[in-house]
């Protein structure tokens, strides 16, 4: 019962937010490029810069988040810098 108590706790880990801030703040400046009136326009223009996203970018997002899933799991679930 151990093995699921941690792994629940790792899976709720916010060290486990698959989106890079990096993408965040991508987001941020491209999709406010333009005013959006409606949901379905920031669906659309969100949709677009991911579209954009260099591969480079993505790969580098895969390689973060499996340095940050180490560390989550070396530390047990618990708490690491």
């Amino acid at each position: 019962m151990k093995f699921f108590a941690i792994f629940y706790k790792i899976a709720l880990s916010p060290d486990l937010n698959p989106l890079d801030y990096l993408i965040w703040s991508l987001l941020e400046v491209d999709v406010n490029a333009e005013e959006q009136n409606s949901v379905e326009s920031l669906k659309n223009a969100t949709s677009k810069v991911f579209e954009r996203l260099p591969m480079e970018v993505i790969n580098q997002m895969g390689n973060n988040w499996m340095k940050q899933l180490d560390a989550v799991i070396k530390a047990k679930g618990g708490y690491f810098e």
